[in-house]
């Protein structure tokens, strides 16, 4: 049985690679993700020097509303205000991809943890201290506001003309958040060391994950984001982060059931018996066998961020950039420049497409039903 299915996965990897909607799909990421990283050099940029596009994303004063393919160096035409809709292209598949990946590693992190934490322990096997659990909630908010608020205008800098530092400062705000939490849980213990806070309790882990989870889920997430930008601000970052601190529930909820079918497995119980501490078999032994099902909901994750972001830019939610969303509103009140509804929606709809491809592929190899 184990020879059969071994090729039975060995089969789909084959038809993976050789599948041509996957082809495409890779082909379209790669171009997508180069033409991000050397937007500065493909569209015009002043310090760069010379570059394929000529223009950039500003304003060119007397250029309104020219079609594509015409006898001049706008290649795709320009919008109302004279803006070139190649450049505005080039420079927003950057803002696109940037906010696909960043928001979706956000919520892959909260995710995985907050699965692994409710298919592990569960309701009764996971005890705190009083004072450590008290410390819970302030060191979950000020993990979000050293991590994350504090350093939002990092993000805009990255996303907008850093692309390169997106991956660093993704790291730093994580690293900040997880320290925080650390030394929160650290005063939690200390506060528990004797006397009332230091009474053992039950922490009701899955039902309180899953109650928060069907709480969120019963939240139309558009609409969320809109509400929260109009309460604190319009700016990409923040929306960034919102999209990954609101996503996580798809992912914690798969990884809280391949929990739940990896701690059945035999060697989970060797682990235990040989007296190893339980973090040590989640990282070592769950969590990697529990994360190759996950990368179908992080590859439609991501497909789904640029769907908001393009959205909320479309409902000009993001102030001063120029994104896929934001070329697309052009056409709101003047549909007889279609081309830059076009272009922009052809775009979205290829990345999109090409991220729901490779997470259609990747669920076909980790079938659930395919004996194990």
């Amino acid at each position: 049985m184990k020879t059969s299915v071994h090729i039975t996965r060995e089969s789909r990897w084959k038809q993976f690679k050789r599948d041509r909607g996957v082809l495409f799909a890779f082909s379209w990421l790669i171009l997508i993700g180069l033409t991000a990283l050397l937007a500065d050099v493909l569209a015009h940029n002043p310090e760069k020097g010379w570059a394929p596009v000529p223009y950039g994303t500003e304003i060119t004063y007397g250029h309104k509303n020219i079609p594509p393919f015409g006898p001049h160096n706008h290649y795709l035409g320009t919008d109302y205000a004279g803006h070139d809709l190649l450049a505005g292209l080039i420079h927003g598949a950057r803002i696109s991809l940037s906010v696909g990946l960043a928001a979706v590693s956000i919520a892959a992190l909260i995710g995985i943890l907050l699965g692994v934490i409710a298919g592990y322990w569960g309701d009764d096997r996971l005890y705190m201290r009083r004072g450590v659990m008290l410390s819970m909630l302030p060191a979950m908010f000020f993990a979000w506001f050293y991590g994350f608020r504090v350093r939002r205008y990092e993000w805009e800098d990255a996303v907008d003309g850093n692309l390169e530092k997106l991956p660093v400062e993704i790291a730093i705000s994580i690293g900040i958040a997880i320290l925080t939490v650390f030394l929160w849980l650290l005063v939690g213990k200390i506060i528990s060391y004797k006397g009332y806070m230091a009474k053992k309790i039950t922490f009701p882990a899955d039902s309180l994950i899953m109650r928060a989870i069907e709480i969120l889920n019963s939240l139309p997430l558009l609409l969320l984001i809109i509400s929260l930008s109009a309460i604190f601000e319009r700016s990409l970052g923040f929306i960034t982060i919102m999209i990954g601190l609101l996503g996580w529930t798809g992912l914690a909820r798969l990884i809280r059931a391949e929990t739940l079918r990896v701690i059945r497995m035999g060697y989970i119980e060797s682990g235990k018996a040989l007296g190893l501490g339980a973090w040590r078999i989640v990282f070592r032994h769950v969590v990697p066998n529990a994360i190759p099902p996950a990368l179908i909901v992080i590859a439609f994750g991501i497909g789904n961020a640029i769907i908001a972001e393009s959205a909320l830019s479309f409902l000009n939610l993001v102030d001063g950039t120029v994104t896929w969303g934001s070329l697309l509103s052009s056409t709101r009140n003047n549909f007889s420049i279609w081309w830059v509804g076009v272009f922009p929606g052809l775009a979205i709809f290829l990345t999109v497409l090409s991220f729901n491809l490779i997470g259609e592929k990747l669920r076909d190899i980790f079938d659930p039903h395919l004996p194990s």
